[in-house]
């Protein structure tokens, strides 16, 4: 996140530093940050007026709303009006559809009329994106019913917003292209949190999709916000972020930034506008936009691990979303779609929590010293913040009309974790082969991974010892993990990047950079008349570990695979029970490295839309993705599949959630789903635990 204290980089305009404060822009000079150039051939400006949301982090999601509904929209609109009634340069407040709509329907007439008016004058506007999000997290449909909250606003208003903007996230995955092309989106803007590390793009693009779908591109690599000037025309935009949930500009930084605007483009007519106006206004420049049609990613995708039950639920819905609309009991972006998605998606907004660093220390860590401090109000209010992103999967259920909301109930119910039965299955020495309907299959007596399975009709082998599937890996984190982290991602010197991006002081507690596997306890096999069960009960072995007090693997876990003999597939289920909460930096993986003849070759579906592994812009997500439901290894001919329902995110090669690095992974080294981390700070879960699980199917 955004803090107010960060000096801004050195490619923002005068314009846009002219509002800082002034001990900000001595900072600036100190660092040689200079001037840009007076454009004189500059004609026209378009001035975008925001301020970043975060639904959550500088406080609760309730408080952060009532903030925006109670103080910061009567400000917005009372300023507006000011200006534009003694006839000043005109101040333009944009908000997200989602953030608008929800005051709509919750204000009070008077404020409904207020902001009607306010709407009519044109002193607030919206743009076609409820908020930011992590798009890896969503599917093309949810986008497409997302953007049903902006076309409400469109048809109650008469406008056409043809634009979106999500600032903080450095960038979004592909496969969000054509959904909003197909929502007649025709321009995002991107603005950057200034500590990461963004993807190598123009700052202004057209980024296409293999189907021949495209959207412009304006992109801030710096901040929330920036004065650009787009190629090949006389026009420049000046996109001016305000901080986190800070509210609306003064008058006085409206008049600076009006002043930097004149003196950097002393020819230019400047008017404060939307995101809409400002892509009416590029429409004829977009043939001259440089192109981008490669994966760019999301490079925080890490942090979505962090809340293992409630991206099971989460995606359980957004799966039940989808069979209502294929059998047309809703539609995309229609009301009811609206009344469900308004609050589901909230779960996999940007902001996923409070601040660490204001409501926790960072002097209690080990499984011990968190339970004794777990009840302080600090620590309180950060689980208040978590479970409410969990709070409102149920409340987009709520939502539903009764029989949609009964169903919804009962798949999530189904969800509830309980030990798998082994009662009336045979033991089984894991030494000896299993022979099923569609393969043959090997279990390591060690560890429980498969290290064999031929896929008996094509004779093709998709494991072996080198190369297991469904390897399960404990891992703890050091601070050299961190140390060299930082140094490749973090971009800020500031003192709140290693604190949002690190784990201040783990050094104190011997953290250490370690694996653990688990060894096999107990294996038993069953066969039935429509399909061949086998259940393995693990466990990592290591009293000393575990009495050091820095560890939290699950007491117990089970790995469960079952074969039905009527399609050559492996359903795969993994059990992680009693997983004791940990602020140590600690994940679960389970790797899949399959067998092949030559360089593995991946690819992942994101979005609905596939994504190989080789195509992804340098500086982007090429270490970690989020897939929407599988990703496929191809050798030759040959080709397994991995369908994943609960959990979301996979590493490439390293095994890690600090996994960023600028080149391709070694595919090679496998794939690692990860089933949970508490590496990042800033406002996800910093600890978790309970009883998981993960469900997959191997298809080949």
């Amino acid at each position: 996140m955004k803090r107010r204290e960060f000096l801004r980089s050195a490619a923002l305009t005068a314009a846009a530093s002219a509002a800082l404060p002034p001990w900000q822009r001595v900072a600036m000079a100190q660092q040689g940050v200079e001037a840009p150039a007076v454009q004189e051939d500059v004609k026209r400006v378009i001035a975008v007026f925001k301020c970043h949301l975060d639904i959550g982090f500088t406080d609760t999601q309730a408080n952060v709303m009532q903030k925006y509904f109670k103080q910061y929209y009567p400000q917005a609109m009372a300023l507006a009006a000011q200006r534009r009634e003694a006839g000043q340069d005109r101040y333009v407040w944009t908000t997200g559809s989602w953030l608008l709509y929800e005051y709509l329907e919750q204000a009070s007439s008077d404020e409904r009329r207020r902001m009607e008016q306010s709407i009519a004058q044109g002193d607030i506007a919206w743009h076609s994106l409820p908020f930011s999000w992590q798009t890896e997290m969503l599917d093309r449909s949810m986008i497409e019913g997302c953007l049903g909250l902006s076309t409400a606003l469109d048809k109650r208003f008469g406008h056409t917003t043809i634009a979106g903007k999500m600032t903080d996230v450095p960038c979004h995955s592909r496969g969000i292209v054509a959904p909003l092309a197909a929502g007649g989106v025709r321009l995002l803007d991107i603005g950057v949190n200034p500590a990461s590390t963004p993807p190598e793009v123009p700052d202004v693009f057209l980024w296409k999709e293999p189907e021949g779908a495209e959207i412009a591109v304006l992109y801030h690599r710096h901040d929330y916000g920036s004065v650009v000037r787009v190629p090949g025309s006389d026009l420049a935009v000046s996109v001016m972020v305000r901080s986190d949930n800070s509210g609306p500009h003064t008058m006085k930084e409206i008049d600076d930034m009006y002043t930097g605007l004149r003196r950097q483009f002393p020819n230019a007519k400047i008017v404060a506008g939307s995101l809409s106006d400002v892509a009416t206004a590029m429409e004829s420049t977009r043939t001259r936009l440089p192109v981008v049609t490669e994966e760019i990613g999301d490079t925080w995708i890490y942090g979505a691990p962090s809340d293992p039950p409630k991206i099971a639920r989460y995606r359980e819905m957004a799966r039940l979303r989808g069979e209502w609309l294929a059998g047309k009991r809703m539609s995309v972006g229609d009301a009811t779609d609206r009344q469900l998605l308004r609050r589901l998606v909230l779960a996999v907004e940007h902001t996923w929590g409070t601040d660490t660093k204001r409501y926790i220390d960072h002097d209690h860590y080990s499984p011990k010293e968190l339970a004794e401090y777990i009840n302080k109000p600090g620590y309180q209010t950060m689980e208040r913040s978590w479970q409410e992103k969990r709070d409102d999967v149920d409340a987009g259920v709520a939502n539903l009309p009764e029989g949609l909301q009964r169903e919804a109930k009962t798949r999530l119910e189904a969800l509830r974790v309980t030990a798998p039965d082994h009662s009336g299955m045979q033991v089984h020495d894991a030494k000896k082969e299993i022979r099923t309907e569609h393969f043959e299959l090997m279990l390591d007596p060690a560890t429980g991974s498969i290290v064999k399975l031929v896929n008996r009709r094509t004779e093709k082998t998709w494991a072996s010892q080198k190369h297991p599937l469904a390897l399960f890996t404990y891992q703890t984190l050091s601070q050299a993990d961190y140390t060299a982290f930082l140094a490749a991602y973090v971009r800020s010197k500031q003192w709140w990047a290693p604190q949002d991006f690190g784990k201040p002081n783990i050094e104190r507690f011997h953290a250490e950079s370690r694996e653990w596997h688990p060894v096999l306890k107990q294996m038993w096999v069953q066969e039935h008349p429509e399909r061949y069960r086998v259940l393995m009960e693990l466990a990592v072995d290591d009293a000393a570990s575990e009495q050091h007090g820095l560890v939290a693997w699950p007491k117990s876990m089970y790995l469960e695979l079952v074969f039905p003999k009527t399609e050559p597939v492996a359903q795969v289920t993994f059990y992680a029970m009693g997983k004791a909460p940990n602020r140590m930096p600690e994940s679960m993986w389970l790797t899949f490295m399959p067998e092949t003849a030559g360089d593995p070759k991946w690819s992942f579906e994101k979005v609905n839309q596939e994504v190989s592994a080789d195509d992804v812009v340098r500086g982007g997500g090429r270490r970690m993705h989020a897939v929407t439901s599988q990703f496929a290894c191809k050798d030759g001919a040959d080709r397994l599949m991995i369908t994943t329902l609960d959990a979301s995110v996979v590493a490439l090669g390293a095994r890690s959630p600090l996994n960023f690095s600028e080149e391709l992974p070694d595919l090679r080294r496998g794939v690692h789903v990860n089933l949970f981390n508490n590496a990042w700070g800033t406002n996800y879960p910093q600890w978790a635990g309970g009883d998981w699980m993960y469900r997959f199917t191997i298809a080949s």
